[in-house]
C-alpha cells in the first residue's frame, strides 16, 4: 500500500516580539527541533534549559535502551528515580481523570500503525483486539520507589513528556535569574514572564487546514501545548487519513470531530495531557471536564472549522486577517 506521511509545521507560532534579538539556543530532542530563547540576553540560562531537556530524554525515551523507562519496560517495571516515577504517577492521575482518554501504554498499537517507524500499515481489526488487551494505565501497579508492569505491557511517556520539559526548563531559566523567555519544544510553548516592554507575548495559533495561523493568543507566564491531527499522519490508498493520536478504546487513529486541541495552564504536564486526551474526547467530553475540574483553558477547532475557547481566553485570543468570519463560540462554564 502506498503511504504517504506530512511532518506539519509547529501548531503554534512564536510572533514578533518588537525587542533587541534574544540569546537563542537550539537543539534535537524528544523526536523534535526545540529552540529556548532568552530576551533578557542570558545565554547560560538557556543553555541551562536547554541541559535540563537533554537530560530528562536520557531518563524517558522509549526509543534509548539505556533509559530508566526503557529498563522498566523491559524488566516488568522496577524502581526508578523519583522524577521519572513521580511523571508516571501525574500521567496516571490525568487518565483517570479523563476516564482512559489519556493512556501511558499504547506504544506498541503505534508501532503497529508505524507512527513510531515511518513504516505505515493499517491494522486488520483482529490485530488491533490482540493489542488493545495488553493495554491500559490503570492495569500499572505503583509501589513506594517505583512501578510494576504487567507482562506484554509497555509505558510511553511521550504525551506528557514535553510538557515536563517545558517545566523543568522553566525551572532552570528561573534559577538562573531569566524574567523573559520564550521556549518552543515542539508542539509545547513555555512562557516565562512577559515581553520585555511588559505586554503579554503573542502566540500564533495554526490553522489545521492551511499552513496559515487562525489566531493569535497573548499569555504571560504559561504553558500551552497543542494536539492536532496535521501533525502527524500518513495516508492510505482510499484517501482516508490517519493521524498518529491513538484512541485507546479503539486502538485506531483518534475521530472525535476535533482538528486540534490547545490547552493554556500553568501546569506544564497537565497541559500536555489534556491536549491529547482532550482531542480524544472531542467537545462535549472536554467540555464536560472543564465543567466539573476547570483549572486549564481551552481553544478548540472542530473538523468543519468551529471555534471554542473558554471564558478564561475570551480576551486575549484575536483571530488572523482572513478569518475574521469564523464564529467563536464560549464553551459554558455551567
Amino acid at each position: 500500500m502506498k503511504k504517504a506521511i506530512i511532518l506539519a509545521a509547529a501548531c503554534l507560532l512564536l510572533c514578533g516580539c518588537g525587542a533587541a534579538e534574544p540569546a537563542s539556543v537550539s537543539f534535537f530532542a524528544m523526536d523534535t527541533f526545540m529552540r529556548v530563547s532568552s530576551y533578557s540576553g542570558n545565554t547560560a540560562a538557556a543553555e541551562s534549559a536547554r541541559d535540563a531537556v537533554l537530560s530528562l530524554e536520557k531518563d524517558i525515551s522509549v526509543t534509548d535502551d539505556k533509559s530508566e523507562l526503557s529498563r522498566a519496560n523491559r524488566n516488568g517495571g522496577g524502581q526508578l528515580s523519583a522524577r521519572t516515577l513521580g511523571l508516571l504517577q501525574r500521567a496516571a492521575d490525568i487518565n483517570t481523570r479523563t476516564d482512559g482518554a489519556l493512556d501511558i501504554t499504547l506504544y506498541p498499537i503505534s508501532r503497529e500503525w508505524g507512527f513510531t517507524t515511518g513504516e505505515y500499515n493499517i491494522p486488520d481489526d483482529e490485530r488491533i483486539s490482540e493489542l488493545l488487551e495488553n493495554t491500559g494505565t490503570s492495569r500499572i501497579s505503583f509501589t513506594e520507589n517505583g512501578i510494576v508492569i504487567p507482562d506484554g505491557m509497555m509505558t510511553d511517556l511521550g504525551a506528557v513528556g514535553k510538557g515536563y520539559a517545558a517545566e523543568l526548563a522553566a525551572e532552570a531559566l528561573k534559577s538562573a535569574g531569566e524574567t523573559s523567555a520564550l521556549a518552543d519544544l515542539g508542539g509545547n510553548i513555555l512562557a516565562i514572564g512577559a515581553r520585555p516592554d511588559g505586554s503579554p507575548w503573542r502566540i500564533g495559533v495554526r490553522d489545521p487546514d492551511s499552513e496559515g495561523y487562525i489566531g493569535v493568543l497573548e499569555i504571560t507566564d504559561k504553558f500551552v501545548s497543542t494536539s492536532g491531527d496535521y501533525e502527524r499522519y500518513f495516508t492510505g490508498e482510499d484517501g482516508t487519513r490517519y493521524c498518529h493520536i491513538i484512541d485507546p478504546k479503539t486502538g485506531r487513529p483518534a475521530r472525535s470531530g476535533l482538528s486540534s486541541a490547545t490547552i493554556i495552564g500553568t501546569d506544564g504536564v497537565l497541559c500536555d495531557g489534556l491536549s491529547t486526551a482532550f482531542f480524544v474526547m472531542g467537545y462535549e467530553k472536554t467540555a464536560e471536564y472543564l465543567r466539573e475540574n476547570g483549572g486549564v483553558d481551552v481553544l478548540l477547532i472542530t473538523d468543519d472549522g468551529k471555534i471554542y475557547i473558554t471564558g478564561g481566553i475570551s480576551g486575549s485570543f484575536f483571530l488572523s486577517e482572513g478569518y475574521s468570519e469564523r464564529e467563536i463560540t464560549v464553551i459554558p462554564d455551567t
